[in-house]
């Protein structure tokens, strides 16, 4: 994705396959009423059933989540990059990419992650 880190979630489709869906950084989310004034203030009501899953779902799968404790790298990096180019001092080299690894590492990785988020939902209050 062109060199730049991303923030994601990644979702398990029921056909078994795992989807990343690319998230904004805080200083990117903008709210849409200063943007378009003229948004209409209607609003559909849902149906009682549709509504009661839709707060079961939302509930199953919430997690306290705060975008201000995710910071993009990426152009943190290029911002220090250009103040030392600016002052003339010398542009290190990028570091060398990590060693690939292969599928069965990503899995037990993936799986230890949804373990500790199991663990860690079950200690809530």
């Amino acid at each position: 994705m062109h060199q730049r880190q991303y923030l994601v979630a990644v979702t398990a489709d029921p056909d078994g396959v795992l989807a990343a869906h690319t998230l904004r950084w805080a200083d990117e989310v903008r709210d849409p009423r200063k943007e378009l004034p003229e948004l209409p203030e209607e609003k559909a009501a849902p149906s009682g059933r549709a509504l009661a899953m839709a707060v079961q779902l939302v509930e199953a799968l919430s997690a306290d989540w705060n975008p201000g404790e995710h910071r993009d790298q990426y152009q943190e990096r290029v911002r220090e990059l250009l103040t030392a180019k600016m002052a003339g001092e010398p542009v290190p080299k990028a570091a060398p990419a990590p060693a690939a690894i292969d599928a069965q590492d990503l899995m037990s990785i993936l799986e230890a992650s949804v373990e500790k988020a199991r663990e860690t939902r079950t200690q809530r209050p």
